[in-house]
């Protein structure tokens, strides 16, 4: 694997920076695998031998089990696990492989220059005077992919970034493999939410989009069965709740220490307190599953129920 060291940004910045950005506790830590301060590098822009990594076998599983056990030090996540097992044997690329706009915004000269520009984290804008965010859309307009759905859904990203709406969001899915890494998941769902989950699953879907002409009361109860079928075949555990007008139920089928329970349910504040006082803990033993349900464009092919169920 090709990357950017980090130090080799840092040293490009030198004369501006006050402060060592990179002083990572996590990669302290990993001074046994080969990797400190001065090895440590930026993942923003790999050049990678795939057949080499093919042949070296799974790193992701491995990866997470890391970052849940540390997981109060580590800052970059994909960017640690790579470390981990790529740090010792890199080849290091000259800094200009990897232009930090955020850098380059703080103690750059501004001025564009030949190279590879890395807008991490929320450093893409739309000023239309800012030369930086212009070169972006100058490039997107040239590929397969611009058109106006892409560019309106830009838009919308944009405003909901400044919004600060994802910051919830992706806080919840750290929860939820945090959790599912120590135990077996558990779909903990009510009456009135078992069809919006089970229209959650792919396969599902056909069985819904294939009854004849059943009335709605037959068809509803009839679909309901068929995705208990289905949820069992794929030895998807259910538990379920009943009824959220007939009050909270602590009657929880598998064991707390080896299962985490994913609450569907319209009354989770309510039943949250119950299980809170019996001393079970959020984000240990249970969670909130409704905003898998939600979904956002950008997550809709890797965060699907289905897909997340047939990894784990």
């Amino acid at each position: 694997m090709g990357a950017v060291r980090e130090h080799t940004i840092l040293s490009h910045y030198h004369a501006a920076s006050d402060q060592d950005v990179c002083d990572v506790p996590i990669y302290e830590r990993m001074k046994s695998h080969g990797v400190n301060l001065k090895t440590c590098f930026n993942s923003g822009v790999l050049l990678m031998d795939l057949e080499a990594l093919r042949k070296r076998g799974d790193i992701l599983l491995p990866g997470l089990r890391f970052l849940a056990q540390y997981a109060d030090e580590t800052d970059f996540f994909d960017q640690d696990i790579l470390n981990l097992f790529f740090a010792r044997d890199l080849t290091p690329l000259p800094y200009h492989y990897n232009i930090l706009v955020e850098w380059e915004r703080k103690f750059g000269t501004r001025e564009i220059v030949p190279g590879i520009y890395h807008y991490m984290g929320r450093t893409l804008g739309m000023d239309d005077h800012d030369d930086i965010d212009v070169l972006f859309y100058d490039y997107y307009r040239r590929t397969p992919w611009f058109d106006g759905k892409k560019l309106c859904y830009m838009v919308n990203l944009e405003q909901s970034i400044l919004k600060g709406e994802f910051g919830p969001w992706m806080l919840d899915v750290q929860h939820l493999v945090k959790m599912l890494l120590e135990r077996r998941p558990v779909l903990a769902v009510s009456k009135e939410m078992f069809l919006a989950v089970a229209r959650a699953f792919d396969d599902i879907m056909s069985i819904h989009q294939n009854l004849d002409g059943a009335g709605d009361k037959e068809k509803s109860e009839w679909s309901e069965a068929k995705a208990r079928e289905f949820l069992q075949k794929r030895g998807i555990l259910c538990a379920e709740l009943g009824s959220e007008s007939q009050g909270i139920s602590l009657s929880l089928p598998y064991d707390v220490g080896t299962h985490a329970y994913l609450f569907f349910t319209g009354n989770y504040k309510q039943l949250r307190a119950v299980l809170t006082a019996s001393g079970l803990h959020e984000y240990q033993h249970f969670m909130d599953a409704r905003f898998l349900l939600k979904g956002k464009p950008w997550l809709d092919s890797i965060l699907k129920l289905d897909v997340l169920f047939s990894i784990l």
